[in-house]
């Protein structure tokens, strides 16, 4: 409970954080504080949809607002994937990434339907993250010139490929856990989902201070005269 409390929360943390460092952004963060607040907005909807069908007497099913948010996700990581590599070849994976994500989800989409749980399309979103990050999380550290951890983009590439390629084993056999719920799978659930959500989040606002921090208090090198 306390771990699943965390993982509300944390978002919110996030959040106000970047709203804090907001003005210090680039087009990168930006794209990433986008994707924190797309998935408040579908964690707290898909809430709502569950407490409303409830009073209705009718079967709890929020899978279609996930499967809306899905497409949303990528568009806003690999948007800010996109502003961040600046070679033109890598610049364009993520284009190549969101057009193969359109393929699969557009097809999965029609063979099941918008009420049904899409997790084929979101495990190889989580796929698509994990590559797209690893390239970025890579690049970064080539043109770093401090220690790791003082480096927003670095905090803001593992939390996702963390969060990402954790709960990909979990997404993939969605189906199967739904239908033999048990103790095991509750424990998979924190496991490979709460677990890294919450530290995807803490990494984020590490990241989002580290801007203000650059922007603001570092201090400033001044050469000797």
């Amino acid at each position: 409970m306390f771990l699943i409390a965390c993982k509300s929360l944390l978002p919110f943390s996030a959040i106000a954080i970047g709203i804090y460092s907001f003005q210090f952004m680039n087009l990168f963060f930006k794209m990433i504080f986008s994707y924190i607040f797309i998935t408040i907005v579908t964690f707290t909807l898909s809430i709502q949809v569950i407490m409303y069908m409830r009073t209705l007497h009718l079967t709890p099913n929020n899978h279609w607002v996930y499967n809306i948010s899905l497409p949303i996700e990528i568009l806003f990581l690999m948007s800010a994937a996109y502003f961040y590599l600046k070679n033109t070849f890598l610049q364009h994976l993520s284009i190549i990434a969101l057009v193969l994500f359109s393929a699969v989800y557009l097809s999965e989409m029609f063979f099941k339907n918008i009420m049904s749980y899409l997790n084929y399309t979101d495990s190889f979103k989580s796929l698509l993250i994990v590559v797209v990050f690893c390239i970025i999380l890579y690049k970064e550290f080539i043109v770093l010139k401090t220690f790791w951890f003082c480096s927003p983009v670095i905090c803001v590439s593992l939390g996702l490929i963390i969060y990402s390629g954790c709960s990909l084993p979990y997404i993939s056999l969605f189906s199967y856990f739904e239908s033999n719920a048990s103790e095991k799978y509750n424990l998979l659930f924190r496991l490979l989902n709460i677990i890294p959500a919450n530290i995807m989040y803490i990494l984020f606002s590490i990241s989002f201070w580290l801007i203000r921090y650059d922007a603001l208090l570092k201090p400033k090198y001044v050469p000797k005269q």
